[in-house]
């Protein structure tokens, strides 16, 4: 025995050396790892109660653990149900609470040191992150019942943490060998602070200064459109508009002609990723096979272990909500009760607004806006380091936002700086918004509800027991004028007024009950040119149409008809280029194995199904394509822009003999024609001259669930399923649908499925921690258990 024991350390050392090289974090103490007593020994698995009576200060909260691992708690208040929410999440998914928090935070470098933390944490307390957070905090203590909610979630996650002993700490903590830090209102409040980074945090000011410089203003307008041509928008197209809009004063605006911060490219650890998005819909009852209401989102997110998503059910005397929440955050974020659901997508609108800013002298102590010089506001960040000194930076600030770089990070030479203004810089209360919905009982509820929304800008989805549907495009908007906020701006040339007018939250696009029964969005643009305010973002061109089409040709709608569409993997995209580049293809002089590959290309339905190659050779034929056409634009030291896939097929179809098209980094001047000819060559001739690459969709499209920590042992790769980013099944290689959920509701109750691509356990010894995993591969759900009361859920759960 003793002897397999030695092997068995052995090979877990050689796994753990592994690790140490393939992670972002490295190992720094094996000798703690392989403890028996405290190192990952203690983190086997091991098969956890059903049923928990948790003792709160405010009364005992029952707790039911079903057999997939999702905790059903019943309190006898709220401040009994938060407590055990926190102390719930915390058991389950700890170190991932403290990990995103602390990136978040800026103090990611006192867990994993110098060299992997300090420019992330520099980033984050630049973006002024932990700013915010702080005075956030201050403002929910004059508000009772958020105060009472983020205080008692924080307890209840202290009471568990200083329930741990070392050998009990979840494995990543050994691994990187750094502790917890107790729990605070202010990680709370980073959580949601950095959900808005993550879905909002678009930033395409720079860029597109940079690329219109490049190429011209006449160029830029050519390839970069505010809106994609003949999209299908969230309201639909010709709705009327019954508000009086504001008109602010003129701006006088200009884009900064000539500005050098486009010598580098500027520090961004976690970049805005294009094509992360989500769908849902809502479908009446004129639609539907019974007269029901059925509500459908599948968020797409980051793939993850842990996932970004926990499933839970919280029930009090006075409401009963069943969901997913992110941990860290005290209520459901997406779910259903006995008389809602509701769903979100992202608003993908640019809230981001990037000035350069004019200092009075080499001082750098006051700046021009409006007039008026002002004094700069200095915010002296200390970024304690791991078994090193602190590092001091010092963060200014303007009226409208932190200066993020300057001549001290992101190397610009022009000693401006670039100041930034973004709504999520603003004291909101987005934690207020999932608690009303938690309990909301109809419309006015809902409404009531997403009032409190301001960052980052999401479309809420609803349907009710009652038959009604509605979206709102939900958020808080500057008002401007035309073509403000889309490129760096002198900060001295605005109008202090205008900097923080917005768009009444009333005003914001909304419908209820359409007569095409139907209410959706995936990312497009929300309304159509009539909308009397000017917007400009980052919108999708493909999913949203092929939803739109298919609910409205659908009928006698089923629950399953609305799986099958969140696991449709039609390729609209395909079906609009491919046609066009075969037709202008030179087929002459093929050789057979071109032939062959041409073949599978024409006999092609559209479809990124798993095993196909046909998706495979289109997408590398289109990326020559597109690389090629766009040659001016792959300088790797700039921050510059790329026309979308939607938009460089339009240019082609229209503008064939713009100067664009022709192939700089060549001595012929390339056509349509030729581009398309030299790519599918290009294309083909990489696979017949590399056999042995797997050309199968699946293989190509490399979809993976990652440990946040980049452990491949902890991570699964080269997942067997279909989709695409164009398709609703939106499966890509980090993003993909990242909760599936499918809600009906009547006047006799609701009955729900969902799934995502994990396991609500945190621990890679768990049971739970990746069970989910293979039937949100095949496109399966579970039937969510929405307890009506503990008795049942007690009888269920033993």
């Amino acid at each position: 025995m003793k002897r397999v024991f030695a092997v068995l350390v052995l090979l877990i050392t050689i796994a753990l050396v592994y690790i140490s090289d393939n992670t972002k974090f490295g190992i720094p103490a094996l000798g703690k790892l392989l403890s028996p007593t405290h190192g990952v020994w203690q983190n086997r698995d091991a098969k956890g109660k059903n049923h928990i009576q948790l003792q709160t200060p405010n009364g005992t909260v029952e707790v039911y653990y079903d057999n997939r691992g999702v905790p059903h708690l019943f309190a006898p208040n709220e401040a009994a149900l938060y407590f055990a929410v926190g102390y719930t999440q915390a058991k389950d998914r700890l170190w991932q609470m403290d990990f995103q928090t602390r990136i978040a935070g800026g103090t990611i470098s006192e867990a994993i040191g110098k060299e992997k933390g300090l420019t992330i944490d520099r980033y984050f307390r630049r973006l002024g992150l932990p700013k915010i957070a702080e005075e956030t905090a201050i403002a929910f203590k004059e508000d009772s019942t958020s105060q009472m909610i983020i205080q008692a979630y924080s307890n209840g996650v202290n009471t568990y943490i200083e329930s741990l002993s070392p050998k009990e700490l979840p494995i990543e903590f050994k691994l990187a060998d750094y502790k917890p830090e107790p729990w605070s209102d202010i990680k709370s409040i980073l959580l949601l602070k950095f959900m808005s980074y993550q879905l909002s945090y678009i930033g395409s000011d720079i860029a597109n200064s940079t690329t219109r410089n490049l190429i011209g203003q006449e160029a830029f307008d050519l390839i970069f459109p505010d809106f994609p041509k003949d999209q299908s928008p969230i309201i639909p197209i010709g709705t009327a508009w019954n508000f009086d809009p504001i008109v602010p004063d003129s701006s006088t605006q200009d884009p900064v002609e000539e500005i050098n911060y486009s010598s580098s490219i500027l520090p961004n650890p976690y970049p805005y990723k294009q094509g992360i998005g989500s769908n849902n819909w809502a479908v009446g009852p004129k639609k539907t096979t019974d007269g029901s209401v059925i509500v459908a989102n599948d968020p797409h997110l980051g793939l993850s272990y842990p996932s970004i998503w926990y499933e839970m059910q919280l029930h009090t005397p006075d409401f009963n909500v069943y969901g997913v929440t992110i941990p860290g955050a005290p209520n459901i974020i997406i779910g259903f009760n006995e008389n809602i659901a509701w769903g979100v997508t992202n608003g993908s609108r640019d809230v981001n607004d990037w000035y350069s800013v004019r200092y009075k002298d080499d001082s750098q102590k006051e700046y021009l806006l409006d007039g008026e010089y002002y004094p700069i506001e200095e915010r002296i960040e200390e970024i304690k380091i791991k078994d090193d000194q602190p590092f001091i930076d010092t963060v200014k600030w303007t009226k409208v936002g932190p200066i993020v770089y300057d001549h001290t990070f992101g190397q610009l030479q022009d000693k401006r700086g670039l100041s930034m203004q973004w709504i999520a810089l603003n004291v909101t209360n987005e934690m207020n918004t999932f608690y009303l919905l938690n309990k909301a009982k109809n419309h006015d509820d809902y409404l009531a509800a997403i009032a409190y929304f301001d960052n980052p800008g999401q479309n809420f989805v609803y349907g009710d027991v009652s038959g009604n549907i509605a979206i709102q495009a939900a958020g808080q908007y500057k008002i401007q004028p035309k073509n403000e906020g889309k490129y760096v701006a002198k900060l001295e040339d605005q109008k202090l007024d205008n900097l923080y007018l917005y768009v009444p939250k009333e005003q914001n696009p909304h419908i209820l009950n359409p007569a095409r029964n139907f209410v959706s969005s995936a990312n497009q643009q929300p309304t159509d040119s009539t909308y009397p305010y000017y917007y400009n973002g980052s919108f999708e061109c493909y999913r949203n149409r092929r939803i739109n089409n298919m609910l409205d040709s659908l009928s006698d709608i089923t629950v399953e008809d609305m799986m099958a569409l969140q696991n449709d993997n039609y390729n609209l995209m395909a079906a609009e280029i491919l046609p066009f580049i075969l037709q202008k293809l030179n087929k002459s002089g093929l050789t057979n194995e071109q032939s062959a590959i041409l073949d599978t290309l024409q006999q092609w339905d559209y479809y990124n199904n798993t095993y196909l190659t046909a998706p495979t050779y289109f997408q590398s034929w289109w990326k020559n394509i597109h690389a090629n056409i766009w040659d001016e634009l792959q300088d790797t030291t700039k921050t510059i822009k790329v026309p979308l896939d939607y938009n460089t097929f339009q240019f082609l179809k229209e503008y064939a003999d713009n100067a664009l098209i022709d192939n700089k980094t060549t001595t012929t001047k390339e056509t349509v024609e030729s581009l398309i000819d030299q790519g599918f060559r290009a294309m083909a001739n990489h696979y017949i001259e590399h056999p042995n690459e797997n050309a199968q969709w699946y293989v190509s499209n490399n979809a993976r669930v990652e440990h946040l920590m980049q452990i491949g042992a902890f991570s699964t790769w080269d997942i067997e399923v279909g989709g695409s980013e164009n398709a609703p099944n939106a499966v890509n290689q980090e993003w993909g649908p990242s909760w599936r959920m499918v809600v009906k509701l009547n006047n006799e109750g609701v009955e729900a499925y969902g799934v995502y691509p994990g396991g609500q356990s945190g621990n890679p010894g768990n049971q739970h921690y990746d069970d989910f995993l293979e039937s949100w591969r095949t496109g399966q759900y579970f039937k969510l258990n929405f307890f009506k009361n503990k008795e049942e859920a007690d009888a269920m759960t033993k």
